[in-house]
């Protein structure tokens, strides 16, 4: 971003659902471990991808437990 419109710069006016939705409810996160981890990190990590694909009922009964604690 140009030094001259950092003062128009305001991320607390801003509207951003999708984003929101994205970050405090469908994220997620891969601690650094995973990757320190080598080819098994990774490995466990498309292994737990798959599980979540396979199961997608489970995984949306889930989700709606945790928005309602």
């Amino acid at each position: 971003m140009a030094v001259q419109y950092v003062a128009q710069f305001d991320p607390s006016r801003w509207s951003l659902p999708v984003d929101k939705q994205a970050g405090l409810v469908e994220q997620i996160y891969l601690d650094e471990g995973i990757f320190r981890a080598g080819h098994a990190g990774i490995d466990h990590v498309i292994e737990a991808f798959i599980k979540l694909q396979r199961n997608p009922d489970a995984l949306r009964k889930l989700a709606a437990h945790m928005r309602t604690t």
